[in-house]
């Protein structure tokens, strides 16, 4: 198996868990724009992805301040949050 293949390989398996993992996750690029949302946020979110991606977050999630705010923050690398 030659890295090229390797890497493809990785990178299916990547994608696969980000579609499928039952946390919802939210990537924002380093321009402030809502780059990736898996399919578990878009249902936490009763958004779509078309909704998000390519938006700023105070766009995207105008209805909820409180995201927004979370989202903005310049030191959130990783953020677990419970729905009740």
């Amino acid at each position: 198996m030659n890295g090229i293949q390797v890497s493809k390989n990785l990178n299916s398996v990547y994608e696969f868990m980000f579609r499928t993992a039952a946390e919802g996750v939210l990537l924002v690029g380093e321009d402030g724009l809502c780059a990736m949302l898996n399919p578990a946020a878009a249902a936490m979110l009763q958004l779509t992805a078309e909704d998000v991606l390519g938006n700023a977050p105070k766009v995207a999630f105008r209805q909820n301040p409180g995201l927004v705010r979370l989202v903005r923050s310049e030191c959130l690398t990783n953020l677990d949050v419970i729905w009740a």
